[in-house]
């Protein structure tokens, strides 16, 4: 059964779009997900190179059939109902399975379920501890210059 991935940027500028890779298999998962993750490196996926710090949500999705069955149907459907949205037909085959996110990952990125990788954890962002406190850092770097020009 194919697993598809869902990745929600932090960046406002990217926040509209999601980031969507369908039809993997549990070794792509491993290798290009969850064991980067485990390291705290950052992930490489459609063409962009992205830190964790930098990840709002992540959604693990299975289905019974592959994307290229189940894409006919969801543009049947919204052409049928008239549907007009601005998320991409893989959005839809990747938020319509089950979610398995638990079965590939869980803690914070640089720490896995048996404790310390040994992975530098300064590896993805010079200065950054990749850790929940670090990740909150990471985000106000990013978000305090649009929040002081709104305050303006």
């Amino acid at each position: 059964m194919p697993y598809h991935v869902r990745i929600t940027p932090t960046d406002l500028r990217r926040r509209q779009r999601d980031i969507v890779v369908l039809d993997k298999d549990a070794d792509w998962i491993e290798t290009n997900i969850a064991a980067p993750r485990r390291r705290g490196e950052s992930i490489f996926i459609d063409g962009q190179t992205i830190a964790w710090a930098f990840i709002d949500e992540i959604h693990i999705t299975e289905t019974d059939r592959i994307s290229e069955e189940i894409l006919p149907e969801i543009r049947a459907l919204q052409r049928a109902r008239r549907i007009a949205t601005p998320m991409s037909d893989g959005w839809y085959v990747a938020h319509g399975g089950r979610d398995v996110t638990d079965k590939f990952l869980s803690g914070v990125p640089g720490v896995s379920s048996e404790g310390d990788t040994g992975a530098d954890p300064k590896a993805d962002d010079p200065g950054e501890k990749n850790t929940p406190a670090g990740l909150g850092e990471a985000r106000k770097r990013v978000i305090q210059p649009f929040c002081r020009s709104a305050d303006r």
